[in-house]
């Protein structure tokens, strides 16, 4: 039941699902739902979903899980951070 992990891709395999990492590079409306497991507050993910860049977890093609990272803007002084993350398992 051990878990193995690939450094050069990114895929951790445990039993027989295969879990890979990536930027996600779609539409981010395809992530509405982990983004409202994520906040209870379609207006606040209204604020900062189209932010920064997206993290996906997929089991093989179906997306399971996401991290939204936020750089900070000294300029402005926006926050940094991680808004939203949510696993749909």
């Amino acid at each position: 039941m051990g878990v193995s992990r690939n450094a050069t891709t990114h895929e951790w395999t445990q039993r027989s699902m295969t879990l890979r990492i990536e930027w996600f590079e779609g539409s981010r409306e395809e992530l509405s739902d982990l983004f409202a497991l994520a906040d209870d507050s379609a207006a606040a993910v209204a604020t900062y979903r189209a932010l920064g860049r997206v993290l996906v977890a997929l089991d093989g093609a179906t997306v399971i899980g996401h991290l939204q990272l936020l750089a900070g803007d000294s300029q402005t002084r926006s926050r940094s951070g991680m808004p939203s993350t949510a696993t749909s398992e």
